[in-house]
C-alpha cells in the first residue's frame, strides 16, 4: 500500500509527464500547436490541482524534498509555451516561475535556472516592465555562457536586443541581434535564426528602413512556416502588416493582419490578438474609416486590461484618443491620451510616450488650443529624435504643421510640412507624403502659386486613388478647380 503522500507524488509525476508531452507537441509547430493547447485545456484542472499540491508540500518543511523541487522545475519548463498563453501573467504565471526558480537553485539545476530567468524576463517584458526584463535576461546570459549553453546564449542576446529597441537604444539592439544571428547560423539553429531575422526587421522598421524591414520579416516568415512555428508566424505576419501600414499601403497591411488575427485566435494568444486588432484599427484609420478603427481599438483595450498588459493598454488608449480627435471629439480624446501618457511614463516606454504626447497635441488642436498643441508636438519630436525614429518624426511634423496653421503661423506650418514630406519620402511613407503634400499644396494655393500647388496635390490624389480612399474624388475635383483658376 502506498501512503497518501506517495499516492499524490505518483499522480504529480503522471501529470508532469502529461504537461511535458503537451509541451513537446506544441514545439512541433503547425497544427500541432492548436491541438496541444486543446489538450492542455482538457487537462488543466488536474494540472492546476497537482501544482497546488506541490506548492503546499514545498511550504510544509516536513514534506519538502528534492523530488518536490524537481517536479516544480519540470512543470515550469514543460509549460514554457502553454503557461504563457493560458495563465494570467501577473497573478499566476510569474509566481509559478519564481517558485520554480527557487526550486531549481535548491537542486542546483543551473541550465534550468538560466531558462527560468529568461521566462521571467519574457513575462516582465510582456507586462511592459522593461528594466526588470533586462535584469533577468542579463542573469540568464551569464549562466548560458558559464555552462556553454549556446542556444540559451543566442536567445538571451536576442531578448536583450528586443528590450533595447523598446528603450530606443539602437546601437545596443543591433549589437545583440547580430550576435544572436551569428550564433544561430553557426550552430544551424534554424528557428533561432528566424527569430533573429524578425528582430532585425523590428529594428529596421524603427529606423525607418522599411524595405530592409520587409526583407528581414519575409526571411523570418519563411523560416517560421518551414519549422511550423505558428506563434512566430502570427507575430511576423502582424509585423509585416505594420510595415505596409507605415509605408502607406493599408489594404495590403490588412491582408497580413487578418492572417495574424486568425492565428492569434486559434492559439488563444490574447496579447497578439490585441496587438493585431490595434494595428488593424490604424489601417482602417488610414483609410478614413474612423468608426471601425474606434471599435477595433476598444476591443484591443478590453483585451489588454483583461490580461494585465500595460504596454498594450497604453497603446490602445493613445490610438483610441487619436481616432476620436480625428472625428473632432476632443472631450473624448484628451482623457484617453492623458491616461496613455501616464501608463507610458509608469512603464518607462519613452518612445510610446512620445507618440501619446503628439496624440494629445492633436486632441488639443481639435479642442481649439493650438499653442498647447504646438508645445506637445515639439516635446514628442524631441523624444522621437532621441530614439532615431524617422517615420514617427515625419508623422509628428505633420501634426505640428496643422497646429501651426490653426495658430496662424503660416511660415512655421510650411516648414513643418516640408520637413515631413522629405522624411516621408526618405522612409517610403506614402501616406505621410500624401498628407504633407496636400497641406503644402493648400499653402501654395493661398499664396497664388497654383502650378506648385497642383503638383503637390497630385501626389495626394494619386495615392488616395491607389488605396481607394473615400476623399479621393473630392480632392480630385478640388485640384481641377485650382487648375481652372
Amino acid at each position: 500500500m502506498f501512503s497518501k503522500y506517495e499516492t499524490h507524488l505518483r499522480v504529480a509525476k503522471h501529470y508532469c509527464g502529461v504537461a511535458t508531452s503537451i509541451g513537446e507537441l506544441f514545439s512541433q509547430g503547425g497544427e500541432e500547436v492548436v491541438r496541444s493547447l486543446a489538450l492542455f485545456d482538457q487537462e488543466r484542472g488536474q494540472i492546476d490541482a497537482t501544482l497546488a499540491w506541490l506548492h503546499s508540500q514545498r511550504d510544509n518543511t516536513k514534506q519538502a524534498t528534492p523530488e518536490i523541487d524537481e517536479l516544480l522545475v519540470d512543470f515550469a519548463v514543460a509549460m514554457r509555451h502553454t503557461g504563457h498563453l493560458r495563465y494570467d501573467m501577473r497573478s499566476q504565471r510569474i509566481p509559478q516561475i519564481e517558485q520554480a526558480l527557487e526550486a531549481a537553485r535548491r537542486v542546483r539545476r543551473k541550465e534550468d535556472v538560466g531558462r527560468l530567468l529568461a521566462y521571467l524576463g519574457n513575462a516582465h517584458r510582456y507586462l511592459g516592465n522593461i528594466q526588470a526584463a533586462i535584469q533577468y535576461y542579463a542573469e540568464s546570459l551569464v549562466i548560458a555562457r558559464e555552462i556553454a549553453h549556446v542556444k540559451g546564449e543566442a536567445a538571451s542576446l536576442r531578448n536583450l536586443g528586443k528590450c533595447c529597441v523598446l528603450l530606443g537604444d539602437v546601437r545596443g539592439a543591433l549589437k545583440y541581434f547580430k550576435q544572436s544571428l551569428a550564433i544561430c547560423r553557426r550552430i544551424g539553429h534554424r528557428r533561432g535564426e528566424g527569430k533573429a531575422w524578425g528582430n532585425l526587421g523590428l529594428l529596421c522598421a524603427e529606423l525607418g528602413k522599411m524595405q530592409h524591414a520587409i526583407g528581414a520579416y519575409e526571411r523570418c516568415l519563411i523560416i517560421a512556416r518551414e519549422t511550423g512555428a505558428r506563434a512566430e508566424e502570427g507575430v511576423v505576419l502582424n509585423n509585416l502588416g505594420r510595415v505596409y501600414s507605415d509605408t502607406g499601403e493599408p489594404r495590403r497591411a490588412l491582408h497580413y493582419q487578418e492572417q495574424s488575427l486568425a492565428i492569434a485566435r486559434a492559439l488563444k494568444d490574447h496579447q497578439l490578438e490585441g496587438c493585431t486588432l490595434g494595428d488593424m484599427g490604424n489601417s482602417y484609420g488610414d483609410l478614413g474609416q474612423w468608426q471601425q478603427a474606434i471599435a477595433l481599438h476598444t476591443e484591443r483595450l478590453n483585451i489588454a486590461r483583461a490580461i494585465g498588459d500595460q504596454q498594450n493598454e497604453g497603446n490602445a488608449l493613445g490610438d483610441l484618443g487619436y481616432a476620436f480627435a480625428q472625428l473632432g471629439k476632443a472631450w473624448r480624446a484628451i482623457p484617453l491620451c492623458d491616461r496613455s501618457i501616464k501608463i507610458k511614463q509608469e512603464i518607462k516606454d519613452k518612445r510610446g510616450e512620445g507618440y501619446s504626447i503628439s496624440y494629445l497635441g492633436v486632441a488639443c488642436a481639435a479642442q481649439g488650443n493650438p499653442q498647447h498643441a504646438i508645445e506637445l508636438h515639439n516635446q514628442a519630436l524631441a523624444i522621437l529624435r532621441m530614439h532615431h525614429n524617422r517615420w514617427g518624426q515625419g508623422r509628428v511634423l505633420i501634426n505640428l504643421g496643422l497646429a501651426c496653421l490653426l495658430a496662424g503661423n503660416l511660415l512655421s506650418a510650411r516648414e513643418s510640412f516640408f520637413q515631413a514630406l522629405e522624411l516621408a519620402r526618405e522612409v517610403g511613407d506614402r501616406l505621410g507624403a500624401a498628407r504633407a503634400a496636400w497641406q503644402l499644396g493648400l499653402i501654395y494655393a493661398t499664396q497664388g502659386a497654383g502650378q506648385q500647388a497642383v503638383e503637390l496635390f497630385r501626389i495626394t490624389v494619386d495615392y488616395e486613388r491607389y488605396i481607394d480612399h473615400p476623399d479621393a474624388q473630392q480632392h480630385a475635383a478640388y485640384v481641377e478647380q485650382v487648375q481652372r483658376e
